[in-house]
């Protein structure tokens, strides 16, 4: 008797209380894939503070997780996502996990969303990749690995609300001897001394590119990861504080121990 194998197209993920679906966990260029959840997936899921949003942006939303999850603490929410495969899983992920004041729409970045947000997440695709364009899949960032990131960043000022709160998750490909912060301030027009930053990275020098199919190969001495959390200064007067220590944002038994808490001190 031949034997004989059953194997899914699509994987499950379970994800603070929500069922995920997304494509396989391996590289297929033959499609567009939606990224599956990865440890970073979980850690910006864990960092966002819950609390009553009006409204939610997801930028570069893929599966929707993060959408979804701002949905059970958010009166509505849009994600985007300029790959159409990303809209359809996403759809399908807010009827199985019965959302129903997410919205997901076909746009690149802010291109096709009005208004604006007092709650904007994100999880670009972030890898340098001179093979691709950024946003041609999950992972290329373009060249140098930050064009989404920066249109992101500089967008902050008129698409998120004063009292709007920012979580960013991606790698931050630095070049030597710059820093995060020198990249947002620029970013934002030398303003970034009126946010409140939490910076939950951590430096990643040996970072192993496993998707670009042209990685980038020099030096990243100044490269780092996670996510960087950022909400206006009441009095204007803000503060840069790095919070991640070593990285470790997950207890035993598979939480996340930490929350970006701007009032925390």
């Amino acid at each position: 008797m031949q034997d004989k194998t059953v194997q899914s197209n699509l994987c499950m993920f379970p994800c603070y209380g929500l069922y995920i679906a997304t494509d396989r966990a391996d590289k297929n260029t033959a499609i567009n894939q939606v990224m599956w959840l990865w440890p970073e997936s979980y850690l910006l899921g864990g960092l966002v503070k819950r609390t009553p949003r009006r409204r939610g942006f997801d930028m570069g939303t893929g599966s929707g997780v993060h959408a979804l999850l701002a949905s059970r603490h958010c009166h509505e929410v849009v994600g985007a996502d300029v790959n159409p495969r990303a809209i359809e899983f996403s759809r399908f992920n807010a009827a199985l996990n019965n959302a129903t004041n997410a919205e997901f729409v076909l746009s690149d970045l802010f291109n096709s969303i009005e208004s604006t947000c007092d709650l904007l997440t994100a999880n670009p695709p972030y890898a340098p990749d001179s093979a691709a364009r950024a946003g041609d899949n999950f992972w290329s960032g373009g060249i140098e690995g930050t064009e989404l990131l920066r249109r992101i960043v500089e967008a902050i000022p008129s698409r998120v609300d004063v009292d709007g709160t920012v979580h960013i998750n991606a790698l931050f490909p630095n070049p030597p001897g710059t820093t995060i912060k020198d990249h947002f301030d620029r970013w934002l027009v030398g303003t970034i001394g009126q946010y409140e930053v939490l910076d939950h990275t951590w430096s990643v020098p040996r970072y192993d590119d496993l998707l670009s199919e042209k990685p980038f190969e020099g030096d990243k001495s100044a490269w780092r990861f996670g996510v960087v959390s950022l909400r206006r200064a009441p009095n204007g007067a803000g503060w840069w504080r790095e919070v991640a220590g070593r990285g470790l944002f997950f207890s035993a038994e598979g939480s996340c121990s930490m929350v970006a808490d701007f009032d925390q001190r």
